[in-house]
């Protein structure tokens, strides 16, 4: 392989080792993110259902309250299909990053591969022209100067 190649393999790998950082840092932003979420979350939506409140004196209109709850349980059922998104979307990137280290470490053991293969040719072309000199230096001394 020639240089250029070897060039563009490392380029490769350098790219690849940013697009594993940063999906790195996704995945640890929504991890971090989600757990806290987690410990927030009092409520659910069948807790907020099952919620009866007791009638006072002055009483409220049980109307405007049944609304209310149905618009929260819509919310905390719309965060939980957002919640269970991120958790997808975690594991995609999980996988993402495993697949990435996969071709890093193959990338890596090419790239040593071809080094070694660079400095065998390098060792090979000098060993060459050590041998042409001494040809050149041998034909001198048998045939002459002409």
């Amino acid at each position: 392989m020639t240089k250029n190649m070897l060039k563009n393999i490392l380029n490769i790998h350098k790219i690849l080792e940013n697009q594993m950082f940063f999906c790195f840092n996704i995945v640890y932003n929504n991890i971090k993110g989600v757990i806290g979420l987690e410990r927030k979350v009092v409520l659910s939506p069948k807790k907020i259902v099952a919620k009866e409140f007791k009638v006072d004196f002055k009483g409220y209109n049980a109307e405007e309250v049944d609304h209310f709850l149905d618009l929260v349980v819509k919310d905390y059922e719309t965060f939980a299909a957002m919640l269970n998104a991120s958790y997808d979307r975690i594991d995609q990137l999980e996988k993402r990053i495993s697949e990435q280290k996969i071709q890093i470490t193959k990338l890596e053991r090419e790239k040593a591969l071809q080094d070694d293969n660079i400095h065998a040719m390098e060792e090979n072309l000098s060993t060459n022209v050590d041998i042409l000199k001494r040809l050149s230096l041998l034909e001198k001394a048998v045939f002459g100067k002409k």
